[in-house]
């Protein structure tokens, strides 16, 4: 494995999209299973803004890492 790979800024500069990109997909498939009033589908957007908010973790530790 390259070493810029295991740099901790290199990580945060990679993952740093996917709690905005993510919560944006979620809030939008939220508003379609409002919409469609299916409560599967409601479940399962709620578990996406979970897995975006949850995301910020990763982020902020790559992020706060010291070399």
């Amino acid at each position: 494995m390259p070493p810029e790979f295991s740099s901790p800024a290199y990580q945060h500069l990679l993952i740093n999209h996917v709690p905005i990109v993510g919560l944006a997909f979620a809030v939008l498939s939220l508003m379609a299973a409002l919409i469609m009033a299916s409560r599967p589908a409601q479940w399962i957007a709620l578990a996406l803004v979970a897995l975006a908010s949850a995301s910020v973790v990763a982020v902020n530790w790559t992020g706060e890492k010291r070399l």
